[in-house]
């Protein structure tokens, strides 16, 4: 049926979209840890930039929640991943013209955090709407998949693009995969259980 092939779809596209965003947040996370500590010598900013990436998302979180309720999923989640991808669009121009400084490092990493952990709660809060009770907790053990692994892999996948690939290309890489993340969650039927 149209409702059952729809289903298919949202789960496909929730998976896709999630996990490309999620995983390039952490891998980035990581990687750009160790770009600080090679450019810096220092343990200090270097933990400095793993707890920014941590706190934003304590802090935010609560807040993200409200807002959540309030607007659209399909605005907050494509919203998030779009502002995500212009992010990292700006700081490959930013890295292109001049050299990555402690500064932009930081606060790239919060706001990468800031819309992530918004991102996140759109996702969460969408679910129950994407998919008819029968396959929710098909979902919701697929959302945990992709955290789970995005925790594991992120640190792996992480160190070898610190080792093998240069920053400026991965930062590049990375803004298009969260476009790419956007447009599959743009076509996602965020009103399909409501619509039984």
């Amino acid at each position: 049926t149209k409702s059952s092939k729809n289903e298919r779809n949202n789960l496909y596209l929730f998976t896709l979209g999630k996990a490309v965003s999620i995983l390039g947040s952490s891998i980035y996370t990581f990687a750009i840890g160790l770009y600080v500590l090679k450019l810096t010598g220092s343990a200090l900013n270097y933990a400095t930039t793993l707890m920014l990436s941590v706190v934003p998302m304590i802090i935010i979180s609560p807040i993200a929640g409200v807002i959540a309720d309030r607007i659209p999923k399909k605005w907050l989640v494509v919203g998030m991943d779009l502002a995500n991808g212009l992010l990292f669009t700006v700081l490959y121009f930013y890295a292109t013209a001049r050299t990555l400084d402690l500064t932009i490092i930081y606060v790239t990493t919060v706001l990468l955090n800031v819309f992530t952990t918004f991102f996140g709660i759109g996702m969460e809060a969408a679910k129950p709407s994407l998919v008819t009770s029968d396959r929710l907790i098909r979902l919701n053990s697929l959302s945990k998949l992709i955290d789970s692994s995005a925790s594991i892999l992120g640190p792996v996948i992480g160190g070898v693009v610190f080792a093998l690939i240069d920053i400026r290309a991965f930062i590049l890489f990375n803004a298009i995969s969260f476009v790419f993340s956007a447009i599959t969650e743009w076509f996602i039927d965020y009103h399909l259980n409501q619509d039984e």
